[in-house]
C-alpha cells in the first residue's frame, strides 16, 4: 500500500501498540502492525423517496473469544427529522425540493403538448437547463421552473407550443402553479419555513408583465436559441381566427409578407430582443389597423365591432364561475334574486335546474358546439355589414380594443405593449416605402 493512503490518528492501544498510522480496508480501521480499531463502523448510505426514511447498513466490528475478526451487518431504519429548517440549510433543502417539484411539472407538460415518445429527450434538455439555471445566485422559483419547460419545448421546436398556451393553462390550472404543495412529499413541505412555500405555491397567478421581465433575466442564461418565422404560422393564424376577422386569410397573407421583409430573426437570448409572440402580436395589430385604414376590407368596422364586443362579453360570462369577475357575480345573484328566490315565481324545479344549466355550461361537449355555432353566426353577421366609411372614433375604438385584448391575451400591462407596439412600428416605417404603405403610418 502507499504512503498516501496512511493517516495519523490516535495511539492504537492494541497490545501496548504505539502506532498512531492507520488505514481504511473494507470499512476496518487498521494500523500500521494490523490492529484493527475495535467499534469501528461503516455505513453505506441507500435513499428512498417515500416515507421521509434512511436505510443504512451497520458493520459492527468485534472479536471472538481467539481474537478472530467478526463482522456483523444490520440493517437500520433511522426516520428523518422533521424539523423545520433555517438559512443556508433551508435554501439548500429548498433546491431539492424545487428540482422534485420540475419533475412533476415535466410529466405535466409532456402530457398537455406532446407524445411520450420525446419524454426522455425533453427530460434531457430540461436537466441540462436546469444545471445552468441552479448555478447561478439567484433563488429560483415556481414561474422560473415554468419558462424553464417552455423554453427547453422552444429548443426542440417539435410541437407548436406558444406562451399564450402556457399562460391559458396556468389560469385553468391545468400546469399547476398556485396550488403545488400536493404534489411534493408532505415531510419536504415541513422542513421548510414560509418564505419559500410561497416560492412553490405563489398565492396568485403571474401578475401583469411579470413573466416577460423575469423571462429576460433567464434566457440570457440558458443557451441561445433561434426560432424561425414559420414556428409561430399556426399562432398567427389562430390569433386572427380568435378575432372573428373574416379576411383572416389574407391578414395572414400580410402578415408573413411584413416579416419576410423585416426578417426579425428571433434570437430569443439576446438583450434587445423580445419574446416572439409579443413582437409577432404588435405585428398583428399593426395589419388589422392598416387594413381598415386602407380599406381593404368587405365589411363595416362598426359592425364588426359591435358583434365582436358582443360575442366576447357572451363568452366571458359562460366561462368557469372561479373567473368570474365582480360585475359576472353581481349579475347572477340578481338573476337568481329575480327568477329563483322571488315568491310570485311559479316555475317548477325542473326549468329552474335548465336554465343554471344553461349558466354553467355543466356539459362540456355541448358547450363546445354551441360556441361554434355561435362563432359561425357572428360571423357571417359580420360579413353581412356593409362596409362604410370609418371614423375616427371607430378607429379609436378598434385599437382600443385591440390592446385590451392581446394585453389580456399575453398577460402583459397595457403600457409595456405599447411600448412594445412602438418599437416594431419604428421597424415597420423602415419597410414601409417599399411596402406602399408610407402614406398610411
Amino acid at each position: 500500500m502507499s504512503q498516501a493512503q496512511w493517516f495519523r490518528g490516535p495511539i492504537c492501544g492494541v497490545d501496548n501498540c504505539r502506532s498512531r498510522l492507520f488505514k481504511n480496508q473494507d470499512g476496518l480501521t487498521i494500523c500500521q502492525y494490523g490492529h484493527v480499531m475495535e467499534g469501528a463502523i461503516e455505513f453505506n448510505d441507500e435513499d428512498f423517496e417515500s416515507g421521509g426514511t434512511q436505510t443504512r447498513r451497520v458493520t459492527n466490528v468485534t472479536f471472538n473469544e481467539r481474537g478472530h475478526v467478526i463482522r456483523r451487518e444490520n440493517k437500520v431504519i433511522i426516520k428523518e427529522s422533521n424539523e423545520r429548517l433555517f438559512g443556508e440549510d433551508a435554501k439548500s433543502y429548498y433546491l431539492k425540493v424545487l428540482q422534485k417539484l420540475l419533475k412533476v411539472e415535466i410529466k405535466y407538460f409532456v402530457d398537455l403538448f406532446m407524445s411520450d415518445s420525446v419524454y426522455s429527450d425533453y427530460e434531457l434538455v430540461v436537466k441540462t437547463n436546469w444545471i445552468l439555471l441552479t448555478s447561478g445566485t439567484t433563488l429560483l422559483d415556481i414561474l422560473d421552473l415554468i419558462l424553464l419547460l417552455y423554453y427547453s419545448a422552444l429548443q426542440l421546436q417539435l410541437y407548436p407550443i406558444y406562451m399564450t398556451d402556457i399562460i391559458e393553462f396556468l389560469r385553468i390550472a391545468k400546469i399547476p402553479y398556485i396550488k403545488t404543495l400536493h404534489l411534493l412529499p408532505k415531510l419536504d413541505v415541513e422542513k421548510l419555513p414560509s418564505s419559500f412555500i410561497n416560492r412553490l405555491q405563489p398565492p396568485s397567478l403571474p401578475y401583469k408583465s411579470q413573466m416577460y421581465k423575469r423571462w429576460d433575466k433567464l434566457t440570457k442564461i440558458l443557451p441561445k436559441l433561434n426560432v424561425p418565422i414559420s414556428f409561430y404560422f399556426l399562432y398567427i393564424f389562430r390569433i386572427y381566427s380568435e378575432l372573428i376577422l373574416p379576411n383572416t386569410p389574407d391578414l395572414f397573407i400580410n402578415t408573413i409578407r411584413l416579416l419576410n421583409k423585416l426578417d426579425p430573426k428571433f434570437k430569443i437570448n439576446k438583450v434587445k430582443s423580445t419574446l416572439p409572440e409579443i413582437y409577432l402580436s404588435c405585428i398583428m395589430m399593426f395589419i388589422i389597423v392598416l387594413s381598415f385604414k386602407m380599406n381593404d376590407n368587405d365589411y363595416s368596422l362598426y359592425g364588426y365591432l359591435q358583434e365582436f364586443n358582443k360575442y366576447e362579453s357572451m363568452k366571458d360570462f359562460n366561462n368557469d364561475v372561479l373567473n368570474w369577475d365582480n360585475d359576472k357575480i353581481n349579475k347572477f345573484i340578481d338573476w337568481v334574486l329575480d327568477v329563483m328566490l322571488s315568491k310570485d315565481n311559479k316555475e317548477d324545479v325542473t326549468t329552474m335546474e335548465r336554465r343554471l344549466h344553461n349558466i354553467f355550461q355543466l356539459d362540456n361537449v355541448e358547450h363546445s358546439q354551441r360556441d361554434d355555432n355561435e362563432y359561425m353566426k357572428v360571423l357571417e353577421t359580420i360579413r353581412s355589414n356593409e362596409r362604410k366609411e370609418n371614423t375616427k372614433e371607430e378607429m379609436r375604438q378598434l385599437a382600443s380594443m385591440l390592446f385590451v385584448r392581446f394585453s389580456k391575451l399575453l398577460n402583459i400591462d397595457v403600457k409595456d405593449l405599447a411600448k412594445e407596439y412602438k418599437k416594431v412600428t419604428n421597424d415597420i416605417k423602415k419597410v414601409a416605402k417599399e411596402l406602399e404603405i408610407n402614406d398610411k403610418l
